[in-house]
């Protein structure tokens, strides 16, 4: 509905000055068979009307505010009266820029109306309005926004991304930030690259010292022979560095050999600890003859302690395994050593009775930094 508007302004002149502001509204229900040309004809006259009767009322207010708010250092003005909309409609032009063409217009769903600008605004990132001619938008629920401006529905609130992940529009659906990557924000749109030279061990990371040197990520299954669940009809050990599978897959211990310094695979070997009575030396040949700085990765599948004798447990012990190895017949058993000068806190070994298989076991190990 178009209605007449004048703005009166009270202001008085002492160091703490006051204003205040009231607004007169004239509405005019228009006729049922009146079209909005006729209306805003009519209105336009009722504000020139107004316009010349707001002498009148303005000498009234001066009047009144000085006795009223107890300072006779009052001055009171007055606009002249302006044809406008009810609060959620905007006025404006329609096909046309001849003001005999303006009328009231809804605000459209996805704005507001702005009682400052007079004008329908947009619903910022973050709010959503599904209704015309509104005097506000909808916050979205916590923990949810909108991908951007104009959101009309409740559904375009979405679940905003957090910490490791990120998206186009910062909201779902979100991807977990790629391996060395971080992102500790929220609403993030990427993320962050590593420092050089650093990498993080899984995706998702939201610090900036999840970054560290690169390394090895190691996942071994020793399988006894009668272990329950086991792959083969006799155990079929496993040893998974970086995800790639490096065992020979035999009978007795397997070795993986792998560069300290640079997480090469150097060999792989295995030796029949369960049959060939000189797989004990043959075992310490092996070992003794590797460069130094490696790391080794030890594991039994089926049977490992038929003729392992005195020299095949030293030779364990000559890699950083510590007694008491295992001695059950068809137990499994794993062991992450190493050869070389450093002092490392990641040598592991760990071991199953026979038929309370599989041991499993899952480390990483951060390479040697080189200078």
């Amino acid at each position: 509905m178009l209605i007449v508007i004048v703005n009166f302004f009270y202001s008085g002149y002492n160091s703490n000055t006051v204003v205040i502001r009231f607004s007169l509204a004239l509405r005019e229900k228009p006729h049922p068979n009146s079209n909005d040309a006729a209306e805003l004809i009519k209105l336009n006259a009722l504000a020139k009307s107004f316009t010349t009767q707001k002498f009148l009322l303005k000498a009234k207010v001066q009047k009144l505010a000085p006795s009223l708010l107890k300072d006779t250092s009052t001055t009171v003005y007055a606009n002249n009266a302006q044809v406008g909309c009810e609060p959620g409609y905007e006025y404006g032009f329609i096909n046309s820029t001849t003001k005999d063409h303006k009328k009231c217009l809804e605000c459209p769903r996805g704005t507001y109306y702005d009682s400052r600008t007079k004008r329908c605004e947009v619903c910022k990132v973050g709010f959503y309005q599904e209704n015309e001619a509104s005097t506000s938008c909808k916050k979205c629920p916590v923990g949810t926004s909108t991908s951007g401006l104009l959101a009309h529905d409740f559904h375009q609130c979405r679940d905003i991304c957090q910490p490791g992940t990120y998206s186009s529009t910062g909201i779902a659906s979100c991807i977990a930030c790629p391996v060395s990557t971080y992102q500790p924000f929220v609403r993030s749109t990427s993320c962050i690259k590593c420092p050089p030279g650093k990498v993080t061990k899984d995706v998702g990371a939201t610090l900036v010292n999840e970054c560290s040197e690169p390394g090895v990520e190691i996942k071994i299954q020793s399988e006894g022979c009668n272990d329950p669940g086991i792959k083969n009809i006799c155990g079929f050990t496993t040893i998974v560095v970086n995800g790639k599978d490096l065992s020979l897959h035999k009978r007795g211990m397997n070795f993986v050999v792998l560069d300290y310094k640079t997480g090469k695979h150097l060999k792989s070997e295995t030796f029949d600890w369960h049959e060939d009575f000189q797989s004990c030396s043959k075992t310490t040949y092996f070992l003794q003859g590797l460069p130094s700085e490696v790391i080794i990765l030890a594991a039994v599948q089926d049977e490992a302690t038929t003729n392992a004798w005195h020299s095949c447990q030293q030779a364990l012990v000559y890699i950083g395994g510590k007694r008491p190895f295992q001695t059950e017949y068809r137990s499994s058993f794993i062991l992450v050593g190493y050869k070389g000068q450093q002092k490392v806190s990641w040598l592991q070994q760990k071991k199953s009775d026979f038929g309370k298989g599989p041991t499993v076991l899952e480390t990483s190990i951060e390479l040697l930094k080189t200078k």
